[in-house]
């Protein structure tokens, strides 16, 4: 369900999925990627301090190998991640 929304969010854009993506809250509100997803998500809809939420509450099950490159790419703050 949450590579739907991935897919809505392709086609239609972040405000079409993000709904969606809310709505699996309850059964994925572990699963790092998730939040990754939201944040992406509430990152391209300007919600800069919402995505920094998100994106922290990713982190912890990111690969750390990850961690750089995605902040360097997502104009994020590299303190936490490198």
């Amino acid at each position: 369900m949450l590579w739907s929304a991935v897919a809505v969010a392709m086609a239609d854009g972040p405000a079409a999925a993000l709904p969606m993506v809310d709505a699996l809250e309850a059964s994925l509100a572990d699963y790092y990627l998730w939040h990754a997803t939201r944040a992406d998500l509430l990152r391209r809809l300007g919600l800069r301090d919402q995505a920094l939420d998100a994106y922290g509450r990713a982190y912890p099950g990111v690969p750390r190998r990850h961690l750089a490159f995605f902040a360097s790419t997502h104009d994020l703050p590299h303190a936490p991640y490198s």
